[in-house]
């Protein structure tokens, strides 16, 4: 009130004023006091103006600031109640145990600890339900012994792939019965590992199943200077699986953009020092994060201001105070399209493998963590050659559908813990982390057997194996690290070695790289 009867009033103090009530209006709204709301708006936009004017109005500020003390007393306690409470977090990805084997829980969970993760135990199915209550794991790692009765297992598996998101699951059991693999399997979400498996192998495993499903999960980064509307804002999105990183000081925008690496920006219009005007200016300016999907929360929804939004590059705007199922569907949409496009520039859309740009990061990845972990990783190339018989030159549909289903094939042979792309024409690229080269030929031998015209196909399934006008024939070369080669290129080079020799055999065959064609050079 004071300050309203006085004439000259410090420009910082303008500021303080035209800031809180800027926060006013987008908190109170969400907080459930719309007349609280419209009360600071109006405030803020008389604030906005020349102080002739609010020097003018100086009687009808002072009864807004009155009647707007006047709404926050009589709900007082609305905001609190609505404001999650601060806590501190362990932010280590959760890994939950659900096995009966106490000896391998004991090895396994302080193994899992050296890799970053948190454990829980449950030694049976109803203490894996309680815990579950409790807390979402980022990966389950399951016996489903652990019952003695499988329809509950498989109940489990069914309440974990109906969670918002997902919870992955990890089937680490002796059982190796094709049925038993197929129930489970039919479930979806499910990477399967064979007991007994060495502990660092089970957690490399447990460690890429992590991030594969921490990149499903979108990335949304939001910046508002309002730290209760960042508290509503996480409260909405988090429940839908998405990863959130908040920033309440602009000042620190760039650093905290480049360590979260969002795939969707979240901007106020209006913030102290910096504005989101100014911010989106600087992320459209740079060329790595020129096409990140950028949406501004807005009080003021004036053509001016529109405008100014989108001519600065935005993609879509939320008016405060915010309307939770509006803010959600909005960036869910935003989002979904976002991962349509990247689906786009990572996937071959005949085979739905990997192509060769993102299958060369993913096995570049899991080199490097091979050498953190001085582990094995095997690379094998494969080539499907689909050669003409009787002098007559196959359809190209029916090639076509050869790969395409060999895709699917390759999809179903191997989990969430290897690397599979296309990575030619008819050439394929896998990746086995953890494994030695015998090891990966046995899992490779498996993919062959279906391609062999002896198999049987399954009822009502095309084979490509059994096609009367293609003749089909796998060859591959599986190189492992370190022994043939420390680098992605050289462990290409020897596979690719052991390929053409696969294939000079004959093909239907899967060689692996002998230590004296390392010396040989590379055929054309």
């Amino acid at each position: 009130g004071n300050g309203c009867r006085t004439n000259a009033i410090a420009p910082l103090l303008w500021q303080q004023a035209r800031q809180q009530a800027h926060t006013l209006s987008g908190s109170l709204g969400m907080f459930g006091l719309p007349e609280g709301s419209r009360l600071a708006r109006q405030i803020e936009q008389l604030l906005h103006t020349e102080p002739a004017l609010i020097h003018a109005k100086a009687a009808s500020l002072r009864q807004w600031v009155n009647q707007l003390c006047q709404e926050i007393e009589q709900s007082s306690g609305v905001g609190e109640q609505a404001l999650p409470a601060a806590s501190w977090e362990d932010d280590r990805p959760l890994l939950l145990i659900v096995d009966r084997d106490r000896t391998l829980v004991n090895q396994l969970a302080p193994e899992a600890v050296t890799w970053g993760f948190r454990v829980e135990i449950a030694t049976n199915l109803t203490r894996a339900r309680d815990k579950l209550l409790l807390e979402s794991p980022d990966v389950v790692l399951l016996d489903p012994t652990s019952s003695p009765v499988a329809a509950e297992s498989v109940s489990l598996l069914n309440e974990l792939n109906q969670q918002v998101p997902a919870i992955p699951v990890i089937i680490f059991t002796e059982q190796g019965k094709l049925t038993e693999r197929l129930e489970l399997a039919r479930l979806g979400g499910c990477t399967f590992l064979q007991k007994p498996t060495p502990l660092p192998q089970v957690l490399a495993v447990v460690n890429q199943v992590r991030h594969h499903a921490d990149r499903a999960k979108a990335g949304v980064m939001v910046v508002d200077d309002d730290l209760a509307l960042l508290a509503v804002v996480r409260s909405l999105l988090e429940p839908w699986g998405l990863k959130l990183t908040t920033l309440a000081d602009p000042q620190q925008f760039w650093d905290v953009l480049e360590a979260a690496s969002p795939d969707l920006l979240v901007l106020d219009i209006a913030m102290p020092q910096i504005s989101g005007i100014e911010l989106c200016r600087i992320v459209r300016n740079d060329a790595r994060w020129s096409s990140l999907p950028i949406v501004f929360l807005t009080a003021h929804t004036d053509a001016d201001t529109i405008n100014q939004v989108f001519a600065v590059g935005a993609d879509d705007f939320v008016s405060k105070p915010i309307v939770g199922p509006e803010l959600v569907t909005r960036i869910i949409n935003r989002l979904e399209r976002m991962r349509f496009l990247r689906t786009l520039a990572e996937i071959d859309p005949l085979t739905q493998l990997a192509n060769r740009q993102k299958a060369t990061q993913d096995l570049d990845k899991f080199l490097r963590l091979a050498k953190r972990q001085t582990q094995p990783f095997c690379l094998a190339l494969l080539n499907l050659d689909t050669a003409k018989p009787r002098d007559e030159s196959p359809d190209y549909p029916v090639v076509e559908e050869g790969l395409r289903q060999f895709g699917q094939w390759v999809r179903q042979e191997f989990g969430a813990e290897d690397v599979v792309g296309r990575w030619s024409n008819q050439e394929f690229v896998v990746g086995f982390y953890g494994m030695t080269k015998q090891e990966s030929r046995q899992r490779l031998n498996r993919l062959l057997s279906r391609l062999q015209p002896s198999s049987t196909p399954r009822q009502g399934a095309s084979s490509i194996a059994h096609s009367p006008t293609l003749q089909v024939r796998l060859s591959g070369g599986v190189a492992q690290y370190p022994d043939d080669g420390t680098t992605l290129h050289r462990l290409c080079q020897a596979a690719d070695t052991a390929l053409h020799q696969a294939k000079a055999a004959g093909g239907d065959r899967i060689l692996l790289v002998e230590r004296q064609s390392l010396n040989s050079p590379v055929p054309e």
